[in-house]
């Protein structure tokens, strides 16, 4: 936003977020908060912590949480179609996998022109832009290392909140590419609200 490019996420910043929250959760009566936009990391914990009763997640949390996990193998191919994000993405990640002590191997892309294309109203274009750069990227992986292929040997995870519109198209080529040895695909949305939703339910 514009008042983020003038002043950062300052304090006036944060409490707008809290005042959000608050709002959601004593008017709203809102089980839970789900926050769409991961620059704004900070302001979104520092308001998690004020309304601690209910669940107040950051939008990227839970499918990075998934991308650590040991239980998918310790390794992803992340996707973005704005290559800016790729490095803080890399920091949060190796951040995560450092505070829960467990091992990490990344492989980061940019896919090129996929924003474009999205932005030009060519959804279907971007999509199998998306999805044949994890098919190439994948087919790479599973050449240098046969033994690290399969299921439970990682996952591929698109990056951004925008980009969950080309899950089906991209799970859909990775198995057509290696049937029954295709890796999950992650998206923000989907990891987010099924930890939103295990988190009220108990």
């Amino acid at each position: 936003s514009v008042d983020v490019e003038l002043t950062g996420l300052d304090q006036s910043m944060d409490d707008r977020f809290e005042a959000l929250t608050a709002y959601a959760k004593n008017h709203m009566q809102a089980d839970g908060v789900l926050w769409s936009c991961s620059a704004f990391g900070s302001c979104i914990e520092k308001a998690a912590n004020i309304h601690s009763t209910i669940p107040v997640l950051k939008p990227n949390e839970a499918m990075q949480e998934q991308i650590v996990s040991p239980e998918n193998g310790g390794a992803s191919l992340v996707l973005s179609m704005f290559e800016p994000t790729l490095p803080s993405i890399e920091r949060e990640l190796f951040q995560l996998a450092q505070a829960k002590n467990v091992p990490l191997e990344l492989e980061l892309a940019f896919v090129e022109d996929a924003l474009a294309a999205k932005n030009g109203g060519e959804l279907d274009k971007s999509a199998n832009m998306i999805a044949d750069r994890a098919v190439e990227l994948w087919a790479r992986r599973v050449e240098r290392e046969p033994e690290r292929a399969g299921k439970g040997k990682g996952t591929v995870a698109l990056a951004m909140f925008s980009m969950a519109f080309a899950k089906s198209v991209t799970e859909a080529k990775l198995e057509a590419a290696f049937p029954g040895a295709a890796p999950p695909v992650l998206t923000s949305p989907d990891s987010a609200v099924m930890k939103l939703r295990s988190l009220i339910e108990g």
